[in-house]
């Protein structure tokens, strides 16, 4: 049995050989070609943010809170899914666009089922961090005191603070003192001080020992000022805190 097509047929779709009427999805998304490329699924995603503007608390300790509301929008636009060829689907090109002509609002329900919609979503992408207030530890300074101890040569006596002893006496009172060799000069000894004066300590250039058992809480420095930043990125922390801080304090004064 041939196949017939429509309108001389009372609209009646063609019939396959078989005598059975193919489905719409199984002719092809395409009915003038017989091949034609389409955008597959997943499509691309596009994110827009909307963020409200940064406000900044100062905390008791110091510390600054920063948070941000904002909300996400991600757009997923429509796709076309990659129907049948005419060829896969078994049928006439010829037969099957002069069936497509004769029947337009059937060739868009057929499209229209290859179509995935589009999507908007929306999530909340609020922000809150705290900024912790940097410490620098206020320097202190530390003493000196002379001992004239060869180590290259043994045989000399040993003279610390003036007075002559033996190897044996000599590491006690180092020890029981918390003295430590001056690596930098020679015949010099250097601890942290005990009484409040001397060099002002720097822990990038000096390494300090201390006095066994002494309370140093409360040894007083005067106006050592404080230590200087071990590296670039510790001045930074503190660079980044400050600006913070001026941004908090500007916000604080606008909203009073």
């Amino acid at each position: 049995m041939g196949r017939k097509f429509g309108d001389s047929n009372g609209g009646k779709p063609f019939l396959q050989r078989s005598g059975k009427s193919p489905a719409f999805k199984m002719v092809g998304s395409s009915p003038a070609k017989d091949t034609e490329p389409h955008t597959g699924k997943g499509g691309h995603e596009h994110i827009k943010e909307e963020l409200g503007f940064k406000k900044y608390d100062i905390q008791e300790d110091g510390s600054i809170k920063v948070t941000r509301e904002g909300i996400g929008t991600t757009t997923t636009p429509a796709t076309v899914e990659k129907g049948k060829s005419y060829t896969e689907a078994g049928v006439d090109p010829a037969e099957a666009k002069a069936y497509w002509e004769a029947n337009p609002e059937k060739r868009k329900e057929y499209e229209a089922s290859l179509t995935t919609p589009g999507t908007t979503t929306t999530e909340d992408i609020s922000t809150a961090e705290t900024v912790e207030k940097p410490t620098r530890k206020q320097r202190y300074r530390y003493e000196t005191t002379t001992s004239y101890k060869d180590h290259k040569n043994t045989k000399k006596p040993i003279v610390f603070n003036g007075k002559r002893m033996n190897q044996e006496e000599y590491d006690a009172l180092i020890k029981a003192g918390g003295w430590t060799p001056d690596p930098n000069k020679r015949y010099t000894l250097r601890r942290r001080s005990t009484t409040g004066k001397g060099t002002p300590y720097d822990p990038d250039m000096v390494d300090i020992s201390e006095k066994a058992d002494f309370d140093y809480s409360g040894v007083d420095y005067g106006d050592v000022g404080y230590r200087q930043f071990k590296n670039s990125e510790e001045r930074q922390k503190f660079m980044d805190y400050n600006e913070l801080l001026n941004k908090a304090k500007r916000q604080g004064e606008v909203s009073r």
